[in-house]
This record gives structure tokens, C-alpha cells and sequence, in this order.
């Protein structure tokens, strides 16, 4: 089975938690990005974008939420005011699988 939303915490360039979520679209080979302030949002929504959404179920986003498309072929899936924040159990699975959490532009050409 393909993996087709990812959800996570990241900060944005005011250096303020947000909730990222990422949906691949096969379709128009793009990825849809939606960022929530963590203030504006409950710990039910993001408890259920991190457990439900991420597993395909339906979730119900807060009013006015927009998605915003990410092409495929871009260097790197976030833009740069997003940083995704560190997770050890990340680095320790990539390291275990020989694989690496990397764009173009951070990794420079090394092949992954």
C-alpha cells in the first residue's frame, strides 16, 4: 500500500509551531501542502490529522483551509520559511533502511 499523506510539526519563519500536511495528488503529479498554526487549531485536529488523515481518513479541516500545490520536480517539497522539525526515531529509520531525508539542494548530488 502507497503512503499518499504524511503529517508532521514544522515551524514557520516567525519561528512558530505549525502542523504541516502533505497530500500526494498521482493525478497531476503534485504534492498539496496545508499548514495549520498550532494556535488556531485543537489537539483533537492535529491529533487526528497525525493518526486519521495520514491513514486516509477523512478528517474535516477548519474553514478556509487552502491547499497549496507543490510541483513533484521542485528541488525541495517545503518552501524554505517551513522547517521541519528533527525527529531521532526519523534519523535512526533512515539510517537502518541505508536511506536519507534529503533534497537536491541539501544533499547536493549525491544519489540517494
Amino acid at each position: 500500500m502507497t503512503r499518499e499523506r504524511y503529517t508532521t510539526w514544522a515551524t514557520n519563519e516567525r519561528d512558530e509551531k505549525i502542523l504541516i500536511a502533505l497530500q500526494l495528488d498521482t493525478a497531476n503529479f503534485k504534492i498539496i501542502l496545508y499548514t495549520f498554526e498550532e494556535s488556531a487549531i485543537t489537539k483533537d485536529f492535529a491529533n487526528k490529522m497525525l493518526n486519521e488523515w495520514t491513514k486516509g481518513e477523512a478528517v474535516e479541516f477548519p474553514e478556509g483551509t487552502v491547499g497549496k500545490d507543490l510541483e513533484l520536480s521542485d528541488d525541495a517539497l517545503l518552501p524554505e520559511n517551513i522547517k521541519v522539525e528533527e525527529r531521532q526515531e526519523q534519523y535512526d529509520n533512515s539510517k537502518m533502511n541505508g536511506a536519507m531525508f534529503c533534497s537536491p539542494r541539501n544533499c547536493g548530488n549525491r544519489s540517494i
